[in-house]
């Protein structure tokens, strides 16, 4: 940064300066090894116009593996990013035009029943039950736990 003649103080200040009470920066000395500036959100509230879904309280994007299916190579490991949420609507997020309903799950097993029915509640059971034994790398062949399902 000093090829660039910009200091901390100089960055901090501008973002302040732009974003006024919707960021507060909080920076380290020029003079250290690491430089780190931190970005603190302080106005919280939702933005006019913004869209919300009843229930859902926050979302969470991941990165994960899903299996993508290619007509020259058949399906091949892919990575993909994800929206988790703390809370459920199963039925309004399904219904969001931007929702590819094809492609959304629920471990809320009561809601997955009243809006999908008994074939989609046995197929979320085991879904979770496969995450749960695969976590610390343990197999069991489809068969057994569909008898659990």
């Amino acid at each position: 940064m000093v090829d660039k003649k910009l200091s901390m103080a100089d960055i901090a200040e501008k973002i302040n300066h732009e974003f006024d009470d919707d960021l507060s920066c909080i920076f380290n000395d020029d003079n250290a090894d690491k430089l780190i500036l931190r970005v603190r959100i302080t106005n919280d509230e939702a933005p006019k116009g913004e869209i919300r879904i009843p229930d859902i309280n926050k979302v969470f994007i991941k990165y994960g593996k899903v299996n993508k299916f290619d007509e020259s190579e058949g399906f091949k490991p892919d990575n993909e990013w994800m929206l988790d949420t703390e809370g459920v609507n199963l039925l309004a997020v399904m219904c969001h035009e931007d929702v590819d309903s094809t492609r959304t799950t629920s471990n809320h097993l009561i809601e997955v029943i009243e809006v999908l029915g008994i074939e989609a509640v046995r197929r979320s059971l085991l879904d979770e039950l496969r995450v749960v034994i695969s976590f610390d790398g343990s197999y069991v062949n489809y068969r057994h736990l569909a008898i659990l399902c």
